[in-house]
């Protein structure tokens, strides 16, 4: 199979941000792993460190980080150091 085209890639990096904000949401940031993601998504660990370096780009780069009150983003990095 051959490399994906853009709009393949950016379909891909969406579903993969859908996927984890979905799993944040349902079982906390700490409690969900990139082969979580991965497994829900259809795709492999290696498509989602394709479009993100690590867990902690990727959990910043879901919308939920954000809108929510408990802000994810905040707990996962203090879990993370």
């Amino acid at each position: 199979m051959g490399r994906s085209t853009r709009q393949q890639a950016l379909l891909t990096r969406e579903r993969i941000l859908d996927t984890a904000e979905r799993l944040f949401e349902k079982n906390g940031v700490s409690r969900t792993s990139l082969e979580d993601i991965a497994v829900a998504a259809g795709v492999t660990r290696g498509a989602i460190y394709g479009h993100f370096t690590s867990m902690c780009v990727l959990v910043s780069s879901t919308a939920c980080c954000f809108s929510s009150s408990s802000c994810f983003f905040t707990s996962a990095m203090s879990q993370a150091t």
